[in-house]
């Protein structure tokens, strides 16, 4: 069929809510039945109380390295309640992680003094539970949505199309009718700076810009995404980065810039009764779509139906 002007999927995307949950977001993974996990959880947990009595007499140090050891060899150990401590004094596991070997030692140390006498005794009172890595774990779900937007468009993708590639170079991406790849890999990353050498461009674009670049016959989508449920000051932060990144444009018809939402904020837009900054957005986004003809800004029905209309 081809694609139509970009305002209609602007419409239909209005016009088709997001739903309130979305299976592709629900993050229903267990760490505790994993028993290798759960023991090493126990043996950080007995080492701290060892450590907190042997540091009154100095004999802390051979301690000390059996709690560094399990901190850098233990997946997910991050949801352990000693490192959710961590914030309380200025200090995350990825500032940590970004170390080298001998600050990460000093200042494991300072954090174990601290858990001893802010924390140890009030724990031991309670006592301990698994639940609590549990739900650490479930906290950080959300930190995950970018890397399943991406699949999720895939899989729309493959309900229209046939034999899609995921490529791991940019001769791949060329000979392939439907090749797509992603930033969140290192061949995308190498298949970006050979896209944008031989690609003329208006103005420099960063890797991080955008997540999935997909090839449907002769055109191009560069595809920002976004996973958004609540209204808020930081969302509307990046409501104005997502209007930005379809601002771009470019000599050839053939490359369109595209933002997609997922997520229940985007049904703001599509509200009757729409006021205040959530309006002031709105006519900023279609005045932009009707400067950039190109470009989209879609929901996933929004969405579905471009690779629909390229069938």
């Amino acid at each position: 069929m081809g694609l139509k002007e970009n305002l209609s999927y602007w419409d239909f995307s209005l016009k088709n809510e997001e739903p309130i949950e979305d299976n592709y977001y629900v993050f229903d993974e267990i760490i505790i039945d994993n028993p290798s996990f759960i023991k090493q959880v126990e043996n950080l947990r007995e080492l701290i109380v060892k450590f907190c009595n042997s540091s009154k007499t100095g004999n802390d140090e051979n301690i000390l390295d059996e709690v560094y050891n399990i901190l850098n060899n233990t997946e997910n150990i991050q949801h352990h309640e000693f490192i959710a401590f961590w914030k309380v004094l200025g200090t995350t596991y990825s500032t940590y992680e970004s170390f080298k070997e001998e600050k990460k030692r000093g200042r494991l140390k300072e954090l174990l003094i601290k858990y001893c006498q802010m924390r140890l005794k009030m724990y031991n009172n309670l006592n301990y539970s698994n639940i609590t890595i549990q739900a650490l774990y479930d906290k950080g779900a959300s930190r995950r949505t970018g890397i399943v937007a991406n699949k999720k468009i895939i899989d729309l993708l493959a309900t229209h199309f046939e034999n899609i590639c995921e490529v791991r170079s940019l001769d791949e991406f060329e000979d392939n009718d439907i090749s797509f790849f992603r930033l969140e890999k290192k061949t995308g990353k190498v298949i970006f700076d050979d896209f944008f050498k031989k690609v003329p461009i208006n103005r420099p674009i960063s890797e991080k810009s955008f997540n999935i670049t997909i090839k449907i016959k002769d055109q191009i989508f560069l595809i920002k995404t976004k996973h958004m449920k609540e209204a808020g000051g930081s969302q509307n932060s990046k409501i104005v980065e997502l209007i930005n990144f379809i601002e771009q444009s470019e000599e050839s018809n053939n490359i369109h810039y595209v933002t997609f939402i997922d997520g229940i904020f985007f049904n703001r837009f599509g509200n009757k009764f729409i006021t205040g900054k959530a309006k002031s957005q709105k006519k900023l986004i279609e005045k932009t779509l009707n400067q950039h003809k190109n470009n989209f800004f879609v929901n996933t029905n929004g969405l579905n139906l471009i690779f629909k209309d390229l069938k």
